[in-house]
């Protein structure tokens, strides 16, 4: 099955409407009772701006590499769908293919058409799309911000030397920040916030002049107190380094999929100074509102970890009994508000390496487990066992891109930055987890534990990361947001690149669960 296969097309489509350009040409505009094809949408009604999704069925022998599927309003011309919602099958005689709902209201179709012409073979059933937005999440926190069923707006109003200085910078300079007039736009209606702190952050696509720069938007950096949606900040995420633009998104989402705290996030428009700069990701930082939300009164210190340190040397490796071997470097607490609690971070280094069948006295050992499945199953290259080869020129294991938080009595494992995720090229299921602490005191050296783990990936491969499971998300998201990366003017990548990632996902994800399979029988 694959859907949305020819993004080269779509692009000429935009470029050529007649008879002497690619996509869709002028043909005869009838209805051809062709047995063997049928189409069905769902949902039957829609809300502006969700998700519908269509599957086909074309008779066996009688396909076209360039069969498609279009988008009508019901009762229109063969010759008037959509131009932004419409896919090549590639001849597949079966498949699947996800858009948008518009937001003019009325009954809609998709409709299978026969070898680049308007002849269709295939109708679906009607689909209702209603021009009132769905009610707004309930709640407080970020519940609008994160709301992914829609992708909203983010306007940044900036003096334009200021934005010129911040791009400028390069990921060694000193992020200053600055001051600018904050915009946020969904269906449920509109905020505007004065004197916003905003600075460039991340490392790799914060070179100098990215004019797509990833950003720390922090509304009460010059106003106390001040917040949108009940959110003191909102990291934005250029998405320079991901060509699917989904991999935080997705790995965030399976994280709290299987009862784990992980980042929200969302697509979304972003404007600077008028110009549309393209498509971000909303995150939520790892701060306290984030601990707070989940564990309520259990909530206790944060911290990332951010080693200025050797990192071959940090992690939770054993350096002595002096808390300030691990605070604040390599662990940094984020909550100022709250005790740095060197003493506990040094006690869990010290249970983990000394007494590790008494570590879940103090650390969420079987929520490891399954973060771990989580990190290999999604092949992250630059987490917990990461894999990237840079590490002195070699292949060298290391640990990047986590957060301990504590909850209660117990320290908690929270993902951070997914955009290496489905990258790594390694498939044993254990790879390097004898030179990481964690890793090697609770589950190689653990029977109970190793067994634990397996099934936790078998579940994974079969479940919520089922090749099924996660093309539907695929599919879901990149319908969501193909007609704004398309607009997309700095993303540094084509569409034909981002429609080639997207199905590179696919091969991955389907790789990926076979190696889990095999390792777990």
């Amino acid at each position: 099955m694959r859907t949305l296969a020819t993004m080269g097309a779509a692009l000429m489509l935009f470029g050529c409407g007649d008879e002497s350009g690619s996509g869709p040409r002028a043909r005869p505009r009838v209805l051809a009772s062709v047995s063997g094809f049928e189409l069905s949408a769902s949902p039957a009604s829609a809300a502006s701006g969700e998700i519908i999704t269509v599957s086909w069925t074309a008779a066996d022998g009688q396909t076209s590499s360039r069969d498609w599927i279009g988008f009508y309003r019901v009762g229109d011309d063969n010759s008037a769908f959509d131009w932004s919602r419409w896919t090549y099958t590639d001849g597949w005689a079966s498949g699947s293919f996800s858009v948008t709902a518009p937001g003019t209201a009325g009954p809609y179709e998709f409709r299978y058409l026969l070898d680049d012409g308007y002849t269709d073979a295939a109708r679906s059933n009607p689909v209702t799309v209603g021009s009132t937005p769905p009610p707004p999440p309930s709640g407080s926190g970020g519940d609008l911000v994160f709301d992914d069923t829609s992708v909203n707006t983010f306007r940044i109003e900036i003096d334009p030397a200021d934005w010129d200085a911040l791009v400028a910078e390069g990921r060694d300079d000193v992020h200053k920040w600055k001051r600018a007039t904050v915009t946020w736009e969904s269906p449920w209606g509109t905020v505007v916030l004065n004197d916003v702190g905003i600075r460039k952050r991340g490392y790799f696509t914060a070179w100098a002049g990215n004019p797509k720069p990833s950003l720390r938007v922090k509304f009460d950096q010059f106003v106390r107190g001040q917040q949108l949606d009940g959110l003191n900040e909102v990291p934005v995420d250029g998405l320079m380094w991901d060509y699917t633009m989904m991999r935080d998104r997705l790995v965030y989402g399976l994280f709290r999929e299987r009862g784990l705290a992980a980042p929200r996030c969302a697509h979304v428009r972003f404007y600077v100074n008028g110009e549309y700069r393209g498509v971000y990701l909303a995150e939520e930082r790892i701060n306290k509102q984030f601990v707070d939300r989940r564990w309520g009164s259990a909530a206790g210190q944060v911290y990332e970890y951010e080693p200025e340190q050797d990192i071959a040397d940090a992690e939770l490796k054993w350096r002595g009994s002096d808390p300030a071997l691990y605070v604040p470097d390599p662990f940094e607490p984020r909550v100022d508000s709250r005790p740095p609690g060197a003493e506990e971070i040094r006690d869990l280094v010290a249970a983990v390496n000394f007494d590790p069948g008494q570590a879940g006295r103090v650390f969420d050992v079987d929520g490891f487990l399954e973060y771990m499945a989580i990190e290999y199953i999604t092949g992250e290259a630059d987490g917990y066992c990461a894999t990237w080869g840079w590490i002195n020129g070699d292949a060298d294991i290391y640990s990047w891109n986590f957060f301990v938080g504590k909850r209660g009595d117990q320290f908690v494992m929270i993902p951070w930055d997914r955009n290496s995720a489905y990258w790594d090229s390694f498939d044993s299921i254990t790879r390097g987890y004898d030179e990481q602490t964690l890793t090697r005191t609770l589950l190689v050296e653990n029977g109970a534990h190793f067994e634990a783990y397996k099934r936790k990936l078998r579940d994974l491969a079969n479940g919520a990361h089922s090749e099924g499971a996660m093309s539907a998300k695929i599919d879901q998201i990149f319908a969501q947001i193909r007609s704004h990366a398309e607009e997309d003017p700095f993303k540094g990548h084509s569409l034909e690149e981002m429609q080639s990632s997207v199905n590179g996902l696919k091969d991955y994800v389907a790789w990926r669960n076979n190696a889990a399979r095999s390792q777990t029988k």
